[in-house]
């Protein structure tokens, strides 16, 4: 995922989860459809595949459409160390400030 001034960009060949649990919010639901209706999300068997970028105004929005259910993307989202996005905001912001 990469931030930009556009939002959140989930990359192409990222992997969705196909299951959506009760959970998922209408909105986040008819999104993901629409994704699916225009082949951004194909189905590659047990997951969907982003066949292209795809820009979420939020990383709660991207997390919950990859996910299939809500998802409190600052927290849910984690980078290839482990880090959350929070964690990773909070290290970025704590360098720039004053000691």
């Amino acid at each position: 995922m990469l931030e930009t001034e556009e939002g959140f960009i989930v990359l192409e060949n990222s992997q969705c989860l196909k299951q959506v649990q009760n959970s998922m919010p209408e909105g986040y639901l008819k999104l993901r459809e629409k994704l699916i209706e225009t082949n951004v999300l194909a189905d590659n068997g047990s997951l969907y595949v982003f066949r292209e970028n795809a820009i979420f105004s939020s990383i709660s929005a991207a997390a919950a459409v990859i996910l299939g259910r809500s998802a409190a993307g600052p927290i849910e989202w984690v980078d290839s160390d482990g880090l959350s996005y929070k964690q990773n905001q909070e290290r970025k912001y704590s360098v720039l400030e004053p000691q």
